[in-house]
Protein backbone atom coordinates (compact mmCIF):
# COMPACT_ATOMS: atom_id res chain seq x y z
CA UNK A 1 0.00 0.00 0.00
CA UNK A 2 2.88 2.74 1.13
CA UNK A 3 4.53 1.86 -2.50
CA UNK A 4 1.32 2.86 -4.35
CA UNK A 5 0.90 5.91 -2.26
CA UNK A 6 4.45 6.59 -2.86
CA UNK A 7 3.81 6.12 -6.62
CA UNK A 8 1.07 8.88 -6.78
CA UNK A 9 2.88 11.26 -4.74
CA UNK A 10 5.55 11.49 -7.01
CA UNK A 11 3.19 11.77 -9.95
CA UNK A 12 0.73 14.30 -8.75
CA UNK A 13 3.96 16.60 -7.99
CA UNK A 14 5.92 15.79 -11.16
CA UNK A 15 2.23 16.61 -13.15
CA UNK A 16 2.17 20.18 -10.24
CA UNK A 17 5.78 21.05 -11.92
CA UNK A 18 4.84 19.81 -15.60
CA UNK A 19 1.41 22.14 -15.75
CA UNK A 20 3.49 24.74 -14.53
CA UNK A 21 6.07 24.77 -17.05
CA UNK A 22 3.44 23.61 -19.90
CA UNK A 23 1.09 26.53 -18.74
CA UNK A 24 4.74 28.95 -19.27
CA UNK A 25 5.34 27.21 -22.59
CA UNK A 26 1.88 27.49 -23.52
CA UNK A 27 1.72 31.59 -23.19
CA UNK A 28 4.48 31.37 -26.26
CA UNK A 29 3.20 28.21 -28.30
CA UNK A 30 -0.07 29.33 -28.52
CA UNK A 31 -0.46 31.74 -31.18
CA UNK A 32 1.80 28.46 -33.30
CA UNK A 33 -1.19 26.38 -31.95
CA UNK A 34 -4.24 28.66 -33.08
CA UNK A 35 -2.10 29.30 -36.53
CA UNK A 36 -2.05 25.65 -37.29
CA UNK A 37 -5.46 24.68 -35.88
CA UNK A 38 -7.01 27.76 -38.38
CA UNK A 39 -4.88 26.44 -41.48
CA UNK A 40 -6.07 22.79 -41.03
CA UNK A 41 -9.51 24.02 -40.84
CA UNK A 42 -9.31 26.07 -43.94
CA UNK A 43 -8.27 22.73 -45.55
CA UNK A 44 -10.96 21.11 -44.46
CA UNK A 45 -13.66 23.81 -44.91
CA UNK A 46 -11.96 24.00 -48.82
CA UNK A 47 -12.50 20.33 -48.78
CA UNK A 48 -16.44 19.62 -47.82
CA UNK A 49 -17.96 23.67 -48.18
CA UNK A 50 -19.25 23.92 -51.53
CA UNK A 51 -19.47 26.57 -52.72
CA UNK A 52 -16.46 27.41 -50.47
CA UNK A 53 -18.01 29.85 -47.69
CA UNK A 54 -15.80 30.15 -45.20
CA UNK A 55 -12.41 32.36 -45.00
CA UNK A 56 -10.03 33.17 -41.86
CA UNK A 57 -8.19 36.05 -41.98
CA UNK A 58 -5.41 36.22 -38.67
CA UNK A 59 -4.80 39.43 -37.01
CA UNK A 60 -2.01 40.15 -34.12
CA UNK A 61 -4.21 38.04 -31.29
CA UNK A 62 -7.13 37.24 -32.91
CA UNK A 63 -8.63 35.84 -35.87
CA UNK A 64 -11.95 36.82 -38.19
CA UNK A 65 -14.24 34.56 -39.78
CA UNK A 66 -15.46 35.67 -43.07
CA UNK A 67 -18.16 34.25 -44.60
CA UNK A 68 -18.51 34.86 -48.90
CA UNK A 69 -22.46 35.15 -49.10
CA UNK A 70 -23.90 36.64 -52.32
CA UNK A 71 -21.20 38.37 -53.61
CA UNK A 72 -19.80 40.03 -50.86
CA UNK A 73 -17.89 39.13 -48.42
CA UNK A 74 -19.05 39.59 -44.23
CA UNK A 75 -17.16 39.81 -41.26
CA UNK A 76 -19.26 37.18 -39.02
CA UNK A 77 -17.09 36.02 -35.71
CA UNK A 78 -14.22 37.27 -34.48
CA UNK A 79 -12.29 34.43 -32.45
CA UNK A 80 -10.17 36.36 -29.97
CA UNK A 81 -7.53 35.58 -27.59
CA UNK A 82 -9.66 34.08 -24.71
CA UNK A 83 -11.44 32.16 -26.82
CA UNK A 84 -8.11 30.26 -27.85
CA UNK A 85 -7.03 29.72 -24.30
CA UNK A 86 -10.35 29.00 -23.00
CA UNK A 87 -10.90 26.15 -25.44
CA UNK A 88 -7.40 24.89 -26.48
CA UNK A 89 -6.40 25.01 -22.69
CA UNK A 90 -6.96 21.11 -22.13
CA UNK A 91 -3.75 20.53 -24.40
CA UNK A 92 -2.13 22.16 -21.47
CA UNK A 93 -3.24 19.25 -19.13
CA UNK A 94 -2.95 16.40 -21.16
CA UNK A 95 0.81 17.35 -21.81
CA UNK A 96 1.17 18.09 -17.74
CA UNK A 97 -0.48 14.16 -17.26
CA UNK A 98 1.75 12.59 -20.19
CA UNK A 99 4.84 14.14 -18.84
CA UNK A 100 4.38 13.26 -15.26
CA UNK A 101 3.74 9.84 -16.06
CA UNK A 102 7.05 7.98 -15.41
CA UNK A 103 7.83 5.59 -18.41
CA UNK A 104 10.44 5.22 -21.23
CA UNK A 105 11.05 8.73 -22.58
CA UNK A 106 10.89 6.46 -26.33
CA UNK A 107 7.32 5.31 -25.12
CA UNK A 108 6.44 9.04 -23.41
CA UNK A 109 7.46 11.15 -26.91
CA UNK A 110 5.74 8.50 -28.97
CA UNK A 111 2.44 9.03 -26.02
CA UNK A 112 2.82 12.89 -26.17
CA UNK A 113 3.02 12.80 -30.04
CA UNK A 114 -0.23 10.51 -30.53
CA UNK A 115 -2.15 12.64 -27.48
CA UNK A 116 -1.01 16.18 -29.71
CA UNK A 117 -2.49 14.36 -32.97
CA UNK A 118 -5.58 13.89 -31.15
CA UNK A 119 -6.16 17.03 -29.34
CA UNK A 120 -5.56 18.73 -32.67
CA UNK A 121 -7.95 16.51 -34.48
CA UNK A 122 -10.92 17.53 -31.59
CA UNK A 123 -9.97 21.43 -31.73
CA UNK A 124 -10.10 21.10 -35.23
CA UNK A 125 -14.01 19.74 -35.10
CA UNK A 126 -14.04 22.07 -32.33
CA UNK A 127 -13.59 25.04 -34.27
CA UNK A 128 -16.02 23.67 -37.06
CA UNK A 129 -18.57 22.57 -35.26
CA UNK A 130 -19.15 26.05 -33.58
CA UNK A 131 -19.08 28.10 -37.05
CA UNK A 132 -21.65 26.07 -38.08
CA UNK A 133 -23.81 26.44 -35.30
CA UNK A 134 -23.26 30.42 -35.62
CA UNK A 135 -23.99 30.54 -39.74
CA UNK A 136 -26.88 28.81 -38.50
CA UNK A 137 -28.21 31.02 -35.69
CA UNK A 138 -27.36 33.49 -37.89
CA UNK A 139 -29.33 32.29 -40.89
CA UNK A 140 -26.21 32.01 -43.38
CA UNK A 141 -26.97 28.41 -44.19
CA UNK A 142 -30.44 26.83 -44.22
CA UNK A 143 -31.27 24.11 -41.71
CA UNK A 144 -33.87 22.04 -40.81
CA UNK A 145 -34.59 20.69 -37.15
CA UNK A 146 -33.11 17.65 -37.60
CA UNK A 147 -29.71 19.10 -38.50
CA UNK A 148 -29.83 21.89 -35.80
CA UNK A 149 -30.44 19.26 -33.30
CA UNK A 150 -27.50 17.18 -34.44
CA UNK A 151 -24.89 20.34 -34.22
CA UNK A 152 -26.42 21.31 -30.97
CA UNK A 153 -25.82 17.93 -29.53
CA UNK A 154 -22.49 18.14 -31.35
CA UNK A 155 -21.57 21.31 -29.75
CA UNK A 156 -22.48 20.12 -26.51
CA UNK A 157 -20.03 16.84 -27.14
CA UNK A 158 -17.21 19.35 -27.90
CA UNK A 159 -17.65 22.44 -25.38
CA UNK A 160 -17.79 19.69 -22.48
CA UNK A 161 -15.03 17.41 -24.13
CA UNK A 162 -12.77 19.73 -23.74
CA UNK A 163 -12.53 19.10 -20.46
CA UNK A 164 -13.08 15.61 -20.30
CA UNK A 165 -11.07 14.19 -23.58
CA UNK A 166 -7.36 15.31 -22.05
CA UNK A 167 -7.72 13.07 -18.83
CA UNK A 168 -9.66 10.18 -21.49
CA UNK A 169 -6.94 10.40 -24.00
CA UNK A 170 -3.93 10.33 -21.00
CA UNK A 171 -5.76 7.13 -19.31
CA UNK A 172 -6.50 5.27 -22.57
CA UNK A 173 -2.72 5.66 -23.55
CA UNK A 174 -1.07 4.82 -20.19
CA UNK A 175 -3.38 2.96 -18.36
CA UNK A 176 -0.88 -0.32 -18.43
CA UNK A 177 1.45 1.74 -16.39
CA UNK A 178 -0.97 2.31 -13.80
CA UNK A 179 -2.52 -1.26 -13.63
CA UNK A 180 0.77 -3.75 -15.46
CA UNK A 181 -0.38 -6.81 -13.40
CA UNK A 182 -3.53 -6.83 -15.01
CA UNK A 183 -2.33 -6.21 -18.51
CA UNK A 184 0.35 -8.35 -17.77
CA UNK A 185 -2.25 -11.39 -16.81
CA UNK A 186 -4.47 -10.91 -19.98
CA UNK A 187 -1.09 -10.72 -22.22
CA UNK A 188 0.23 -13.95 -20.89
CA UNK A 189 -3.22 -15.28 -21.23
CA UNK A 190 -3.18 -14.49 -24.87
CA UNK A 191 0.51 -15.68 -25.59
CA UNK A 192 -0.20 -18.65 -24.13
CA UNK A 193 -1.07 -22.08 -26.15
Amino acid sequence: MQLKTQRFLTFGSRFALSFVMMTILWVLASPFYNSLILSISTLVLAAIEDPRLTFFREEADHAIVYVQSLGSTLPIVTLTKEFYNLNYFGIVVLWALMLATPMRLSSKALFVFIATLCMIFFHVLFLLVYLRIQYIVKGIVPSDDIEFIFYVWLRFFTTTGKYWLPPVIWALLTFHYWFPQSFDKSYNKEARP
